[in-house]
């Protein structure tokens, strides 16, 4: 045996205990400065869905003016119904639209969107705003019991309708 490899093995039977004690030590202070554990935190509740828009219980009122499945992809598509109601005021220039259309200011377009066994699914309205000639329609996005999520001069609604037929409407596809 070499005189090297006697105090090689020497000094591995010493570092072993040392090591272990190190490790050991350092465990132990650690756990002596460690914060008292926090009871878990609550899960949030959902946030509370938005106001009941103002019109919704008068809109479902409104005669439906057209029922066609969903073909473009704005307000989705998939196995859905665009069911659309009118008030007084849009119900004749709504069902003769042509390019050259402009509905009277407080005309009222809702779409509600069904599925095949008929439940409401979303809801969107246009109200005629007659207080900014810039933006001519409020576009509202409704949940399916007519909570408002959103309300607005709606950039990606203005834009998208900007390429309607008439005024900002696509107008109906079939009546009822």
């Amino acid at each position: 045996m070499r005189p090297d490899s006697h105090r090689y093995h020497v000094a591995a039977r010493l570092a072993l205990p040392l090591l272990v004690t190190s490790i050991s030590l350092a465990a132990l202070l650690a756990c002596g400065n460690a914060p008292e554990p926090v009871a878990p935190q609550q899960i949030a509740a959902p946030a509370a869905q938005g106001p009941l828009w103002p019109r919704w219980q008068e809109a479902m009122s409104w005669p439906v003016v057209a029922r066609t499945p969903l073909a473009h992809g704005g307000h989705g598509n998939g196995p859905y119904a665009a069911e659309v109601r009118v008030n007084s005021q849009a119900q004749a220039g709504y069902l003769n639209l042509t390019a050259q259309s402009s509905l009277p200011l407080g005309s009222v377009v809702v779409q509600v969107q069904r599925d095949r066994s008929g439940k409401a699914s979303d809801a969107f309205a246009m109200e005629k705003n007659a207080s900014d000639p810039a933006a001519p329609w409020i576009f509202t996005l409704l949940t399916s019991d007519g909570r408002v999520e959103q309300s607005g001069a709606l950039p990606g609604c203005a834009r998208c309708h900007a390429e309607g037929l008439g005024d900002f409407l696509f107008g109906p596809v079939h009546a009822p």
